[in-house]
């Protein structure tokens, strides 16, 4: 699909957000250069230090066409990929008690850290049948991440991977 995308977009580079040990690049180069579609460039964005050595010893046999990237650029065409990390942004969890939604976090209470929660004005992205208990995740920072990406996007295509439900299934009130 990548090499799909790159085709139909008429661009000839690939970003990946947040590449960890660097396998699926590995596997989007291998499966480029063996469809005769190998990419001008391969622009690794990823803020780990410490997996960008990884990356560099898994991705050596293709030389200067893998780069990397300190953060997102003002302006990209391409396809870009990501794998499992939508999930590894911060959220924001909601509880609701049955009357009230509130915010939960975290605070310290006789040297312990405990669960907190505090009233607040956000909801939940659906009308919901929510139960009392019903604790969720909110996910404001993929979403601007997604926002700013679209807007920076020229020409291209996103895959992003992640694994979870679709929100018929996620606010189900068994869940």
């Amino acid at each position: 699909q990548v090499a799909q995308a790159l085709k139909a977009t008429g661009t000839d580079e690939v970003w990946e957000f947040g590449a960890g040990s660097g396998a699926l690049a590995l596997q989007v180069l291998d499966a480029l250069d063996a469809l005769g579609h190998p990419p001008r460039r391969y622009t690794i964005v990823d803020l780990s230090g410490g997996l960008r050595e990884q990356q560099r010893a898994r991705l050596a046999a293709f030389g200067e066409r893998v780069q990397w990237a300190d953060a997102l650029p003002e302006a990209l065409q391409g396809v870009i990929v990501g794998n499992e990390m939508l999930d590894a942004m911060p959220v924001q969890l909601l509880h609701f008690d049955g009357r009230t939604w509130f915010e939960r976090g975290v605070a310290e209470h006789d040297s312990v850290l405990v669960f907190a929660d505090r009233e607040t004005a956000l909801r939940p992205p659906v009308d919901a049948p929510f139960v009392p208990g019903t604790t969720i995740e909110i996910h404001a920072q993929v979403e601007a991440f997604i926002r700013t990406l679209a807007e920076r996007v020229q020409c291209g295509a996103a895959f992003f991977i992640d694994y979870g439900f679709p929100d018929a299934e996620y606010y189900l009130p068994e869940r």
